[in-house]
């Protein structure tokens, strides 16, 4: 079941706690900013669900860019349960953003992968055989560091 609207806060809360778990960000949640992100008109939320247990979630959002005549999307995250990685669930889900994109009418949808969760060339290959082709690198570097 892949669901769009009408959120339960609890069920994208544990999600994002395990995605945080697993990732390479040592953070907690932020319930307020989860909130704003949810309830802002320029994001699409989809949380996925097997039966009644979520199991993946994308977040996703729109904006203008302040320098330059463009509209991008681009991901917050795309997270899927280690137990259902693997499946359909991430291409799907990857689809309904970029059929959303679409009538956002933005002009360039960015994907990346700054968390450290699954391997790097393995998530690179997914995005190239959606279409997506690679024109840089994130990089992470955390404060304090010189």
């Amino acid at each position: 079941i892949y669901k769009t609207e009408h959120h339960n806060m609890g069920d994208i809360q544990s999600l994002l706690t395990a995605f945080v778990d697993e990732s390479v960000y040592e953070t907690k949640v932020n319930p307020e900013g989860v909130k704003r992100v949810v309830g802002s008109p320029n994001t699409l939320v989809i949380v996925v669900y097997n039966e009644d247990k979520p199991v993946a979630i994308f977040m996703g959002y729109t904006y203008n860019h302040p320098m330059f005549f463009v509209k991008f999307s681009a991901d917050l995250l795309l997270y899927v349960s280690p137990e259902h990685r693997g499946s359909p669930i991430a291409v799907r889900l990857m689809k309904m953003y970029q059929e959303w994109a679409h009538k956002q009418n933005v002009n360039y949808i960015a994907i990346g992968q700054s968390t450290g969760i699954g391997d790097a060339t393995r998530v690179r290959n997914f995005y190239e055989k959606l279409g997506f082709k690679m024109t840089g690198f994130n990089c992470l570097k955390e404060p304090g560091y010189v």
